[in-house]
């Protein structure tokens, strides 16, 4: 069980804040195949395009088909649809840590090796785009662990109205 149970997704319902999760995940996951697919005509190498990028383009699409489960799962409160989201979802949560994680630590290395060399300008200027991946992968983050916490406690709610609970089952207001 979790011990984080929502109520309400802002100021609406969980059935409506699961419904626009799965909306936001589609539009970022079509955003992301977007920005792939403009990398890859970008290079104008079509086939020699790193793999990593063919990769992502697969992860987005699979995303969309399990925020679609999500948005019909929550139409027609199918809690199992709703579950496959929410395990998905935990996967990605997973890996953007770790990648957080890696990207961090690289930078600490690149830092580190390079401290005593007189390029720490340079260095630091040229960590930029890092520091902006890593905030919006921090962003993304946070984004997944809300939706995890709307989705989940909605699943709950659905599955606690088939076990016949009333609608007045005691919650862990958060």
């Amino acid at each position: 069980m979790c011990c984080c149970r929502l109520q309400s997704c802002c100021c609406c319902a969980l059935r409506e804040g699961s419904i626009a999760i799965g909306i936001i995940d589609v539009v970022l996951s079509v955003i992301g195949i977007g920005l792939q697919v403009w990398s890859i005509v970008a290079t104008g190498q079509g086939v020699a395009v790193n793999p990593y990028t063919y990769g992502n383009i697969f992860v987005y699409v699979i995303s969309i088909v399990f925020s679609i489960m999500l948005i019909f799962g929550a139409l027609k409160n199918n809690a199992c649809l709703l579950l496959a989201w929410v395990i998905w979802s935990s996967i990605c949560l997973a890996l953007d840590i770790a990648l957080v994680a890696w990207i961090c630590i690289g930078t600490f290395v690149v830092i580190g090796l390079t401290a005593g060399s007189g390029l720490g300008a340079v260095i630091a200027i040229g960590l930029i785009p890092v520091y902006i991946t890593i905030a919006i992968l921090v962003v993304i983050i946070i984004f997944l662990i809300y939706g995890l916490m709307v989705v989940n406690s909605f699943r709950q709610e659905i599955n606690e109205a088939a076990a016949g609970y009333p609608a007045s089952y005691p919650m862990q207001a958060v």
